[in-house]
């Protein structure tokens, strides 16, 4: 009872091994509007859509063979991490699952989303990287010959020029990667 009012955005199922939810609460079921009495009583083929609940069936029958599972399901436009566990008695007989489900909706749009802007971020230090290079490297092949044919302190400046260019530039590259 505890953990089923204290989970964020989620609920906390018990289930026997006909695969029947024996206790389901949690302000999840609340949030997209499932009463514990609705699903109590019920199969998961009674209450989601034939996938979802072949799925969870799958793990169900796993917790109470003894193999706790964490996986992730999408049911409409939301995202769920769901946990399930064996549940022993004191003589380590399995008698009942429990099912943990967090709606993570929210954070694996936001993974999404970095990962995207990480993306763009690395091709913008590969363009930036190739676009300032290319012209710094011709320069510095040419400064290189005018070398051979003068000497000025101009040159040398120049040089030390495009050498701080390409720190800079690896420094943008070590930056962005980070």
């Amino acid at each position: 009872q505890t953990l089923a009012e204290n989970l964020p955005n989620g609920a906390v199922f018990l289930f026997d091994t006909a695969l029947r939810y024996i206790r389901a609460r949690g302000k999840e079921l609340e949030r997209v509007g499932i009463s514990a009495d609705e699903i109590e009583g019920s199969t998961p083929h009674d209450v989601f859509p034939e996938e979802t609940a072949d799925e969870l069936a799958r793990y169900f029958t796993d917790a109470l063979d003894g193999n706790s599972q964490t996986f992730t399901q999408t049911l409409g436009d939301e995202t769920y991490r769901n946990r399930t566990v064996p549940v022993r008695t004191g003589e380590q007989e399995i008698t009942h699952g429990m099912a943990l489900s967090q709606n993570v909706t929210d954070q694996t749009e936001q993974t999404q989303r970095l990962t995207r802007q990480n993306e763009r971020l690395d091709e913008f230090a590969s363009v930036i990287s190739h676009d300032l290079r290319s012209p710094l490297t011709v320069a510095a092949g040419n400064l290189e010959l005018a070398q051979e044919t003068c000497e000025s302190d101009y040159l040398d400046q120049a040089v030390r020029a495009i050498d701080r260019s390409q720190s800079l530039i690896d420094d943008l590259l070590r930056l962005a990667r980070e």
